[in-house]
């Protein structure tokens, strides 16, 4: 009986630490979202959704209406065949997915499918959360990944609103952070109904942070399903669109701040190895479409040509070509001969290197991997991952495989196998809601 009043003490000791602590915050969010509007007119769309009110949303009429948050854009484009699958399972339900960012409404936007409403979840002010419930009224909510808002948690959980993570991880960068707030994680954690992590390691370390282990489930990454799921579009189509004709194609996707030189570095490498004519050309998508400017410019002191992918209209003969749009980078794939994923270079943890490996080519990436460890490490270990420390590995390792094609198709091949074994997490998920939604 103390045990269990001294755990109701310590929950709501640190429910209003943290919401004492928001309250103090909430100048300087005012002025940081001042900023953010004045310099970024995307983040004006949808403004009124983030302090909880939605206009224009039908009034619940009752039935299933799932709530789905997916913070960005990953989180969103993974979620594509759970959610075709959710609705065919229950094709009168509502719903409604939530992201954070820009990048990611825009992504759930274009890649979505079977969506009744597409949202920004509130602000972590229990007001505005409180709001945000009773307007959007889910009989499930279901949080992608990990990313734990407090008052969210709270709220669902005291309305009586069943939780689930699904393809939930924790990085080791991630359970360095929870480990300074470990001795209140339990009472967030009280609040789901199941816990499905990707992997066995994902479920220890949660489990390590005060989980429990009864709600804990290892189910998979769904982003092999979705990756698996690629786009159906001819290579001849793609290679239209794009204008390079039969010109080898490199490709450089999400690009972070210090991943442009050592890429524009390693291409002019290869393009002096390799010495063809016509020579290989070179895509480069930035992770932010924000840096496109500087990075057409950095191209240009580079003394290469760039042209933009909306400025295409024929073919071309542009050195450098710059993906000025959404949602297409993983179908553009399909033609690339030689791909390098970023994110990987600088200490950002990487980002999704399945697209490319569905497609069956074998894929690049540095030494930062910690949000994609565990595919790294299959993918490294089957040999259709090829990791690099610099540009110099980037353009020999490179220029080695095309200069031995029959290795280069293995190790595409090997890295195709990776992703067709590991799909299964969505069917798995899915049964899991609906063991208890049922």
């Amino acid at each position: 009986m103390q045990a269990g009043n001294l755990r109701y003490k310590m929950k709501r000791l640190f429910y209003v630490c943290y919401n004492v602590a928001t309250i103090l915050l909430l100048p300087g969010l005012f002025l940081f979202l001042a900023f953010r509007l004045l310099r970024r007119p995307e983040y004006r769309v949808g403004l009124s959704e983030r302090f909880g009110f939605y206009p224009n949303l039908p009034t619940p009429t009752g039935g299933r209406r799932f709530w789905i948050h997916a913070v960005s854009v990953g989180e969103a484009i993974s979620a594509g065949v759970f959610i075709q699958q959710l609705r065919a399972k229950y094709p009168d339900a509502t719903i409604i997915v939530s992201t954070g960012t820009p990048t990611g409404r825009a992504a759930a936007q274009q890649r979505l499918v079977g969506v009744d409403r597409i949202v920004y979840l509130p602000f972590d002010f229990f007001w505005m959360v409180r709001r945000a419930i009773r307007r959007l009224a889910p009989t499930c909510f279901i949080l992608l990944e990990t990313e734990l808002w407090p008052n969210v948690l709270c709220i669902l959980g005291k309305m009586g609103t069943p939780v689930l993570l699904m393809n939930g991880r924790i990085s080791g960068r991630s359970l360095a952070r929870y480990r300074c707030v470990r001795r209140f994680l339990p009472h967030l954690f009280g609040t789901f109904r199941a816990m499905l992590m990707q992997t066995s390691e994902d479920v220890a370390r949660i489990a390590a942070l005060g989980a429990p282990r009864e709600k804990l489930f290892c189910t998979g990454n769904m982003k092999y399903d979705q990756a698996a799921a690629k786009p159906q579009k001819t290579a001849a189509t793609l290679r239209a669109d794009l204008g390079f004709g039969g010109r080898l194609l490199m490709i450089a996707a999400s690009l972070h701040p210090g991943e442009d030189e050592p890429t524009l570095s390693a291409y002019q490498t290869l393009r002096k190895i390799l010495a063809s004519v016509p020579p290989p050309a070179l895509l480069m998508a930035p992770r932010h479409l924000t840096r496109l400017d500087e990075m057409e410019a950095r191209v240009a002191r580079c003394g290469l040509t760039c042209i933009r992918k909306t400025a295409v209209t024929s073919r071309h003969n542009c050195d450098v070509m710059l993906l000025d749009t959404l949602g297409e980078l993983d179908v553009f794939y399909a033609v690339g001969d030689l791909i390098f994923v970023g994110g990987s270079l600088v200490p950002v943890g990487g980002h999704n290197v399945l697209e490319a490996a569905a497609y069956g080519k074998p894929v690049f990436f540095g030494p930062h991997m910690e949000n994609f460890q565990d595919v790294a490490a299959q993918l490294k270990q089957s040999g259709g991952g090829i990791q690099i420390s610099d540009a110099n590995e980037m353009a020999e390792a490179m220029a080695r495989l095309l200069r031995h094609p029959e290795e280069m198709r293995k190790r595409g091949e090997a890295a195709f196998t990776v992703v067709m074994t590991n799909r299964g997490a969505v069917a798995r998920n899915l049964e899991h809601l609906t063991a208890w939604i049922d």
